[in-house]
């Protein structure tokens, strides 16, 4: 059981290295297409719709194959795909140096319509791969850390929550720490340094681990379960769980009828759909608020995505309520929706307390800085809280089968991405 727990412990911290790594690249990569390209709005909308829609797509195939792999092999999978990322990463460079004579051709051209176009695809041909392949890390990592368990919700939503929190990490260091002391090559570099060590550690406790996270054993049921009395439930639902006179459905532990689960998915790209526009809306504001530096755009992103982390967990503690998911998943939306109208009508305040501050002739940079994370803290974390939380809660919502958990993680992945 040491040894099982040891394993957990271990891979979340490896998962945590992934996620870090991923945000630096995006940073990065963010960085050298306004290089290439023009740091214009829809260059960086560009390079996020290529960057999400690669993981989109690398999640869903690898949902495919990951129900079909014993632990073992979906932890060397995960290592594989850790390491392609390292050596794609240090390609991104050249294959952009590649392209600038075709971008060059096209802006010359003195008209734009086709160098929206090549723009476009320059980054979803450069971008594609890798991000497909940071996509495809969700499901190899759920189906390996998470088993037959009676919070499907809750495990994988603590899984996605390290994940994020590394990723919040990295954008916090990328624009503090490594591009000011080490610039665009020695950042990336950076990074493909985390994806190395996050694929030796798996490819570690594929050799020497625990043979599964969970062990093989391990029943569908929990000795403390959170849900609704039987008395309670309704329908078909209530019959079953009277047949099963242990107070939990007899069909799983999914939240929703399987003809439903549609609604959840749909519900979370919607959700997707909000958080990216936040994300990038949010950007341009907090720009005027905080000032166009570095340092002011990383507190943005750093806080964004440390919302988006702590909601996740947040999500996963409340994903144990078993068949009170869909109603906290509804709940967290709405609450999502009041944070941004909320946070609307500070943006007058919150310009005036940092001009306020900038305005006095011997205030220190620190004290900047920490206004600038204050502000940012304040008008986005009632929103990333609330839309963090989805994606567990969503999970715990559909999730019916352990065999298939890879599988339904990444349809729910998927859309929301």
């Amino acid at each position: 059981m040491r040894d099982h727990r040891t394993s957990r412990a271990l891979f979340v911290l490896v998962y945590l290295l992934s996620g870090a790594a991923a945000l630096i690249y995006e940073v990065v990569w963010a960085r050298l297409l306004t290089l290439h390209m023009g740091s214009t709005v829809t260059a960086v909308g560009t390079v996020l719709a290529a960057f999400m829609g690669g993981m989109a797509g690398g999640a869903m195939l690898a949902g495919r194959v990951a129900p079909g792999l014993d632990r073992r092999q979906a932890l060397r999978l995960y290592a594989a795909l850790e390491a392609a990322i390292a050596a794609g990463a240090v390609l991104v460079p050249l294959a952009f140096a590649a392209f600038r004579p075709l971008l060059a051709l096209a802006y010359a051209d003195g008209g734009s319509v086709w160098f929206g176009p090549i723009r476009v695809l320059t980054s979803l041909t450069v971008l594609a791969a890798p991000a497909a392949a940071m996509g495809a890390t969700l499901p190899f990592a759920v189906r390996w850390f998470v088993g037959p368990t009676a919070h499907p919700g809750r495990e994988a939503g603590a899984l996605y929550a390290a994940n994020t929190l590394g990723a919040a990490l990295g954008a916090a260091g990328a624009g503090f720490v490594l591009l000011p002391w080490l610039g665009l090559t020695g950042a990336a570099l950076f990074a493909v340094t985390l994806n190395a060590a996050s694929a030796a550690g798996a490819l570690a406790l594929a050799a020497f681990g625990s043979d599964a996270a969970i062990p093989a054993g391990a029943a569908m049921t929990a000795p403390r379960q959170r849900q609704r009395p039987p008395h309670r439930t309704r329908g078909r639902r209530a019959a079953a769980t009277a047949a099963n006179g242990k107070g939990e459905a007899a069909d799983g532990p999914a939240a929703v009828a399987p003809g439903r689960a549609w609604r959840v998915p749909a519900a979370l790209a919607l959700s997707g759909f909000v958080a990216l526009t936040y994300e990038v809306a949010w950007t341009r504001v907090l720009a005027l608020i905080l000032g166009p530096t570095t340092y002011a755009f990383s507190a943005m992103l750093a806080t964004f995505i440390g919302g988006l982390a702590a909601g996740s967990a947040i999500g996963a503690w409340l994903a144990r309520w078993r068949g009170q998911q869909v109603f906290f998943l509804g709940l967290t939306l709405i609450l999502g929706a009041l944070g941004g109208f909320g946070a609307l009508r500070f943006i007058g305040p919150a310009t005036l307390a940092m001009a306020r501050a900038v305005d006095q002739p011997d205030v220190a940079f620190a004290a900047v800085l920490a206004l600038q994370v204050t502000l940012a803290a304040g008008l986005l974390l009632p929103m990333t809280l609330a839309l963090g939380a989805a994606f567990p809660l969503a999970v715990g919502a559909t999730a019916q089968r352990p065999d298939a958990l890879s599988s339904q993680v990444a349809v729910v992945y998927t859309a929301n991405t």
